[in-house]
């Protein structure tokens, strides 16, 4: 029989649909927030914590059962993700084949949100990247949306007047770029 279980529909649309297992790696890639190919007990916390997907309909101790599977101390990587809120085993090409694919999604999406902000903010400048070959103009789109960014820490409209606050915000973004530098990625 069909069940009425809101984790068992979720698990039968996950194995019904590629579209559903690739989201659901988005989400993996999204909350791999320091870039180490497994998703760690307080990773996954913030992650069924905050995404919409998980807010509605499933059981009480979904979020509990999921982080019980994980070995202490451990994450789990994408094929255990993908097993674990499936319900059943992932092969590991099928993983591996939907994390790259979600991991070239965050990459396009990133460089579709630096084009929306330099579009909107920069409209001279936009036009002239429309001129540029495609790799470039994204390159140019990402580097304005960093300058932007820094900016904004310090002359943005929502910014706290206090220098110290300021300074503080600066080395945090310069503390975040140096880990990135060193291959410790940040995806937050």
């Amino acid at each position: 029989g069909v069940s009425n279980d809101p984790l068992d529909v979720f698990r039968s649309k996950l194995d019904a649909s590629d579209e559903y297992r690739y989201n659901a790696l988005r989400l993996f890639v999204k909350y791999d927030t320091n870039g180490d190919g497994s998703i760690d007990e307080s990773e996954l916390k913030i992650c069924l914590a905050t995404e919409p997907l998980f807010q509605t309909g499933l059981p009480q101790d979904f979020s509990s059962k999921i982080v019980s599977v994980m070995s202490k101390g451990k994450g789990i990587g994408p094929e255990e993700f993908l097993s674990v809120v499936r319900g059943q085993r992932s092969t590991p090409d099928e993983a591996q084949r939907l994390l790259s694919d979600a991991r070239e999604e965050q990459v396009f999406s990133a460089y579709e949100a630096c084009r929306e902000l330099t579009s909107e903010y920069a409209k001279t400048f936009f036009l002239a990247t429309l001129a540029m070959e495609a790799p470039k103009a994204k390159a140019t789109w990402a580097i304005y949306a960093w300058c932007r960014r820094v900016d904004e820490i310090v002359d943005g409209p929502d910014v706290d007047p206090d220098p110290a606050v300021q300074r503080a915000a600066l080395e945090e973004w310069n503390s975040r770029l140096e880990r990135m530098y060193k291959g410790e990625a940040d995806n937050t």
